[in-house]
């Protein structure tokens, strides 16, 4: 990990106009805490009442036991999802969890992965150009995505940093992030961008395929991608400190 964030650092101190991409949820951001909320707020409700094996579950759910989605977090905790009260349960807590989880109320409760805002910082103090990349929608999540940023240290309020969010939910994030990316060329040279999701990063490669581009491998959808070549991986931000 720390050999990948220092090449990169390397090409931001050598490109002329470097920029980087840098996607939030599950790659700058954990969102597990933003879930594991919704969901016992859920449980806590009167809606629940008609569901007391789900509710009980989900009130005693740890946080290592949230799925990338509600269906997967119903597998994991044993809870059928297919048929009958299971069906509707189900159904109940999707609805209560998509009301809420893309909204600017309850992303105060994500979290920045260790080392995350250190290391932004430093690109940026570097030379380079911070736009967060992110499939979020503008109107809805822009006033918490900020109000996050700024809370946790990351580079924010300077010309050379960009929040670009899609402007409805229904454009694909992989769609959104690639025309994005065509946009790029009029502000400097793409020199990295980090990922959490392989389908967006194949898209971002395919438009700059002389960029670095990196698989923040944390969690991510199981939606099939095409095979990627020459990609980096890393699990983390954290570098060790110079004595």
């Amino acid at each position: 990990d720390a050999e990948v964030l220092e090449q990169v650092k390397r090409r931001v101190s050598l490109a002329g106009k470097p920029v980087v991409l840098l996607d939030l949820d599950s790659t700058l951001y954990e969102v597990q805490p933003r879930s594991l909320q919704i969901l016992r707020r859920w449980a806590e409700s009167r809606v629940s009442d008609e569901f007391p094996e789900e509710r009980r579950k989900i009130l005693e759910l740890r946080e290592s036991q949230l799925g990338y989605s509600v269906q997967d977090t119903f597998a994991e905790l044993g809870l059928d999802q297919t048929q009958g009260a299971g069906r509707r349960a189900f159904e109940s807590v999707k609805h209560f969890w998509s009301a809420r989880f893309f909204s600017s109320d309850w992303l105060s409760w994500d979290r920045a992965y260790p080392g995350a805002a250190r290391f932004v910082t430093e690109l940026h103090e570097a030379g380079a150009q911070i736009i967060y990349l992110t499939g979020r929608n503008e109107d809805r999540m822009r006033s918490g995505t900020e109000a996050n940023l700024v809370r946790d240290g990351f580079p924010w309020g300077h010309p050379s940093i960009q929040l670009w969010m899609k402007p409805h939910s229904s454009v694909p994030d992989a769609v959104f992030k690639s025309q994005v990316a065509e946009k790029i060329r009029g502000q400097g040279v793409l020199v990295a961008s980090f990922e959490n999701e392989p389908h967006n990063l194949a898209e971002l490669q395919r438009v700059y395929p002389e960029a670095m581009h990196i698989f923040v491998d944390t969690v991510c959808s199981d939606r099939l991608t095409r095979v990627c070549r020459d990609l980096y991986r890393i699990q983390g931000f954290e570098m060790p400190r110079k004595l």
